[in-house]
């Protein structure tokens, strides 16, 4: 055990909770699921890129610009800023159109039905119960490399401290300490990979931006770069650019930053939150243009910052990581406690928070289940791709009809995710990527067929 170790983390736990416990109580509804709707725009901007540093930033960035260089970065980085973008417009229409709600499936269900609604859950839930399971593996083998501390007794550690501070004010809770959790990931990298291009020099960094499957070379056409294209970044730019259209966590900041400061809040979190997986990226392209030999590439940004710099520079870096970890897992419970009111009519404050408490402890429990680990990380980014396409059609004014709208969904739950799944499990390129694409196509195809059906007949 790293007594030490253990005491900072101690202290970094009781900052967080500070910061959470002095803001206001939240005593109804609008104020703990929708921070009464007046979230100022920079508060909610640094929340949104907290919120979206979630484990792939703070892993895939690094590694993809190491193995793949350049390529590999941008297939990461461009659709990850592009898809919160693209999202603006979206947002100010839904804020427009449910001025008073708490949730996409709210909305849904005025639009549809009660079943559109339910179908819509089975996704936002399973999104947030499944991200927060992610997040508190990759959090838990964090704080057990740091402390020593049991693997199991990390996951309850962790979840149950995010937990205490989001119960206090819900959305509030989330956003504010989002914001000082994305000062912190941000201040700490700016400290750190500058005395890394000190000590490796600052031309590794340009000598790396081939990577190691390309031998040093940069380009986007040749075989590697196809070979990238379509084992990650197609794949990539279907399930980021589906991400907050598919994630209650965006539509829940959308509902409770102020009307006229959407647009604002997104465009300057998809720019702050660029900022970070550039910065991991740099440590990737350093590790190849200096020769290092990277024992687990998916680590190589903690490998470089343990070997090259001192040890309390490796302690910030995992401080950084529990940080981005964190800021997701409160935002997922804080979206589970808006599902609430959606799951539950006349829902009160006691629900709200006890459905925190259920996903937090039902999170830890399957985050300590090994065989399944690997499943909940692959899967639940196809899974919030299923409802991608409806929910644009549907904000974009195409009238669908409600059967068109359901079995479209249905469809794309039904045949395309799990046609993803297996071509996962097996390893299989082409049918993971055929299988989106057929979450997207099936559900446009079905949800249109179905509502031309209806005007014809």
């Amino acid at each position: 055990m790293n007594w030490g170790n253990v005491l900072m983390l101690i202290s970094y736990f009781f900052a967080i909770w500070a910061i959470a416990f002095f803001q206001p109580k939240a005593r109804d509804k609008e104020s703990f699921l929708a921070g009464n709707r007046n979230i100022s725009w920079p508060r909610m901007a640094l929340s949104i890129a907290a919120t979206w540093i979630w484990a792939p930033a703070l892993f895939v960035s690094g590694e993809k610009a190491y193995v793949d260089g350049l390529v590999g970065l941008l297939w990461f980085l461009v659709p990850n800023v592009l898809c919160l973008i693209l999202f603006i417009p979206f947002a100010k229409r839904l804020r427009q159109r449910l001025p008073r709600g708490y949730t996409l499936s709210e909305y849904m269900e005025r639009v549809y039905s009660q079943r559109v609604k339910r179908i819509y859950l089975v996704e936002l839930v399973g999104l947030a119960f499944l991200s927060t399971i992610v997040q508190l593996v990759a959090g838990g083998k964090v704080i057990h490399t740091m402390t020593g501390i049991p693997f199991w007794a990390t996951t309850v550690i962790l979840g149950l401290f995010i937990l205490a501070y989001s119960l206090r004010s819900g959305i509030v809770s989330s956003v504010t300490t989002d914001f000082w959790q994305f000062l912190f990931i941000f201040g700490g990298l700016v400290v750190i990979v500058p005395m890394l291009a000190g000590e490796v020099g600052a031309r590794s960094i340009v000598e790396g931006l081939g990577g190691v499957k390309n031998q040093g070379d940069i380009g986007f056409f040749d075989a590697h770069g196809i070979e990238v294209m379509l084992a990650f970044g197609i794949p990539t730019v279907i399930g980021l650019l589906s991400g907050p259209f598919g994630d209650q966590n965006f539509w829940q900041r959308v509902l409770s930053v102020r009307e006229q400061d959407v647009g604002k809040a997104f465009f300057w979190g998809a720019i702050a939150f660029a900022t970070v997986p550039l910065l991991m990226s740099t440590i990737g392209f350093m590790a190849y243009g200096s020769g290092f030999q990277a024992s687990d590439p998916s680590m190589v940004n903690l490998e470089m910052i343990r070997d090259y710099l001192p040890y309390w520079a490796t302690v910030i870096f995992m401080f950084i990581l529990i940080s981005g970890l964190a800021s997701t897992v409160d935002s997922n419970l804080s979206s589970i406690s808006a599902l609430v009111h959606d799951m539950k009519q006349g829902a009160s404050m006691k629900d709200f928070r006890l459905g925190m408490v259920v996903m937090t402890i039902a999170a830890i429990i399957c985050s300590n289940i090994p065989a399944t680990i690997v499943d909940f990380f692959l899967f639940y980014g196809a899974l919030r791709s299923t409802t991608l396409v409806v929910t644009i059609l549907t904000l974009m004014d195409v009238r669908l009809s409600e059967r068109g709208a359901f079995y479209g969904v249905l469809a794309s739950m039904l045949i395309g995710f799990p046609t993803f799944v297996y071509g996962k499990m097996i390893g299989n390129t082409t049918v993971s990527l055929v299988g989106n694409i057929l979450i997207l196509i099936l559900a446009g195809a079905v949800a249109l067929t179905l509502t031309r059906w209806r005007h014809h007949a």
